[in-house]
Formats: structure tokens, sequence, C-alpha cells
């Protein structure tokens, strides 16, 4: 507080209020030495000049270089100010009665160390205010930086879950392919290419266009049918995907979920809808639990609902019933 640049402005108000005060309430009592208002205010002004710049100096030259804490660095700075006080008011009080012979010093140096101790606390407990708020601000900063850089670290850990369980099925799918039919197997592995492509492209993003999402989501498609053919079905509606954002990678992970824990196989074939509703994308299939079931690696739902939490968004909502599992997510607009 005492190195702020209106210091001086704050100083000529706090000696007019002292004066306009005295002057009000305690009136000629308080001065007992002939001066006129105007040396009387002029007189105020100096003891408050003298006090804040003497606590400036310490702060600045000596207080600032001390490593501890707040509290203790605002009681150093106010027991120092003690001795401030007493180095301007006894001076001052030599030389008031010298000017006026007529006055008696100890009564006098009772009358200035009374206002100057009083100035000086009233100045300490604003000091001491400002400091703590100083102080507070500069603490929320320093957790909200932190809370973000938590949050980005957290947010690039779970991106960074998505291509290793969707690769390693991919390539179980591609090596099969090579050797009963290379041809689609050249096809699956262009669409595995842009695939893999969008995902190191996203890789830095927290958010993608639906509709870059949609094209990443058809070439998804064709992997995951020529995986399982007519077994798996997957009906897709979805419109007006350039006004809305999402992600990335949350469809092909919704897909992958339902994959991953449903039968797919001719008698017990998978079926998927991935449809728009208002501003949300729902991806629902029907239920055929495996008889086996895979152990979960905490990488599919949980991995989408921090993602949209670390957004600031509300989490997917999840509708789950013996005959239908659906994820309905939110959209971002631009």
């Amino acid at each position: 507080m005492f190195s702020t640049k209106y210091r001086y402005l704050f100083i000529a108000l706090l000696g007019t209020y002292s004066y306009l005060n005295i002057k009000f309430t305690e009136g000629d009592t308080l001065v007992t030495v002939p001066v006129t208002e105007i040396a009387f205010l002029g007189l105020l002004i100096f003891f408050v000049l003298f006090i804040w710049e003497g606590n400036r100096l310490f702060e600045f030259f000596i207080l600032r270089n001390i490593e501890t804490t707040l509290g203790r660095k605002l009681i150093y700075q106010f027991g120092i100010s003690l001795i401030i006080v007493g180095l301007i008011s006894i001076p001052a009080a030599y030389i008031l009665v010298s000017l006026f012979p007529g006055s008696e010093f100890s009564t006098l140096i009772r009358i200035i160390l009374g206002f100057t101790f009083r100035i000086n606390l009233f100045l300490h407990c604003i000091n001491a205010i400002v400091s703590f708020n100083q102080a507070l601000h500069k603490s929320r900063l320093e957790s909200e930086k932190l809370k973000k850089e938590t949050s980005e670290a957290q947010f690039e850990a779970l991106k960074n879950q998505i291509n290793p369980h969707f690769l390693f099925n991919s390539f179980n799918a591609l090596g099969t392919l090579i050797e009963t039919d290379p041809k689609v197997a050249s096809n699956f592995l262009d669409q595995l290419s842009y695939v893999y492509r969008y995902l190191l492209k996203s890789r830095g993003e927290k958010i993608t266009s639906l509709q870059d999402e949609m094209a990443f989501i058809d070439a998804y498609l064709f992997l995951l049918r020529t995986r399982f053919w007519e077994n798996l079905s997957i009906d897709v509606s979805v419109e007006n995907t350039k006004d809305y954002f999402l992600p990335p990678a949350t469809i092909q992970m919704l897909i992958e979920n339902a994959i991953k824990h449903n039968e797919i196989s001719k008698s017990h074939p998978l079926r998927i809808e991935i449809k728009m509703n208002g501003e949300n994308i729902e991806v629902s299939n029907n239920v055929n639990p495996k008889n086996v079931k895979e152990e979960s690696s905490l990488i599919g739902l949980e991995n989408i609902r921090n993602r949209y939490i670390l957004l600031g968004s509300e989490p997917p909502t999840i509708s789950s019933t013996e005959e239908k599992f659906a994820v309905t997510i939110p959209l971002f607009k631009e």
C-alpha cells in the first residue's frame, strides 16, 4: 500500500481529514501553539507525509528482502514504524518549542505523539487489509493456474487413452484381411490411415467440428463393417454438422464401447443408431451381453464423462434398459 502511485494524493487527503476531525471534534484544545489554520493543516500533512514515506522506504529497501510470512512482515513493519514515529515526533516537538518559547515541551510531545501514533495505527490497519487482499488475490490466481494446468494434463492423459485400444482391434482385423482378401485389406488400410491421421490431427485439440468428426466416423464405420460384415448394423442420421462441436473421437469411443460389451454374431447382430436430437448426439444400441465379459480398462464412458467435465460442460447422460443402451452427448455451439 505504501508504494502506491497515488500516495501523495492519499497523504494530502488524510492530512486534510485529520485537520477537519481535530477542528470539529476537539477544536483548539489540541493545539497549544499559536499557529495559523494553514500552518496547522501543513503541519498535519507534514506528519502524515513523513510517517507514510518512512514506512514506504523501510518496506522497499529492507522488508521486501526478508523471507518470511506476510503476518510476520506486517508485525516487523509496525514495530519499525513506532521508531519512525518517535524519530519524527521528538524533533518536531523541539522545533515547535524553539519557535514558540511559551510552549511546554512535555505537553507538546504528548500531543504530537498521540496524533502520530494514531495516524500510524490507522495507516497500518489499512495496509494490513490491502496486503491480505492482495495475497488472497494472488493465491486465487495461483490456484486457478494450477487447476488449469492440472486440467490440461488430465485432458491430455484422457485423449492419449483413445488410440491404443482402437488400433489394437484394427490391426488384428487388418492382419486377418491380408491373408483372406488383399484387395479389401488395401481399402481397409487406406481408411485406417485416414482415421489415424484424424486422431493425430485432433490430438492437440480439445474440441473438433461435428462435420470433421462425422467424416472420421464414416471412415471408422468402414473399418467396422469390414470386420463384422452383416453382423453389425449402423444407422447414421446426423445433419447440420457445420454449426456444432464436440470432443474428438467421442462418437467413436461410444461405438467402440457398444462393440466391447455386446456379442456380435449372426444369431445376435448388434444394431447401433447414431442420431441428432436437438443440440445433442445420441448413440444407442440393442443389448446383447457377452457370455464372458471383458475386464473394464476404465477407458470408455468414464473417459468421455471426464473430458466433458474438464471442458466445463454437463456430462453425457446414460439411459439403460434390458433391451437398449443409449448415451446422449451435448454438442457445443461455435
